[in-house]
């Protein structure tokens, strides 16, 4: 079987990494998905973080016993632009003066030992 060039399959369930701007994770909006048919629109809430991802129910794999459909799961990835315009780079600064620095540390999960 050849691989998907996007989905990955695990059983029933699909998998799916989606790329979002920046602004689009601090404000939420749409984000059309590939779907197995075709695509479908997801909206996003306002502060979506880096990585979070969010389950499509019987949008996966039809297992041919039972006839019920996976799920498919969608990542999100925040592109953070390398670049900016002398535009966004003054819209930034404005955010970076309002906005309050997270502080201290957070736990890491444990790794497992080799």
């Amino acid at each position: 079987i050849t691989p998907h060039p996007f989905f990955a399959r695990e059983g029933d369930d699909l998998y799916v990494t989606m790329p979002i701007s920046i602004t689009k994770a601090i404000l939420g909006g749409d984000v059309v998905v590939p779907v197995i048919d075709g695509n479908t629109t997801v909206n996003l809430p306002a502060g979506t973080q880096p990585n979070s991802s969010k389950t499509l129910r019987g949008k996966g794999i039809r297992n041919v016993q039972t006839g019920a459909y996976g799920d498919l799961v969608v990542a999100f990835k925040v592109v953070i632009p390398a670049t900016l315009s002398e535009k966004q780079r003054e819209g930034v600064e404005l955010l970076r003066a309002e906005e309050v620095e997270p502080s201290g540390a957070e736990p890491i999960k444990q790794r497992k030992q080799s």
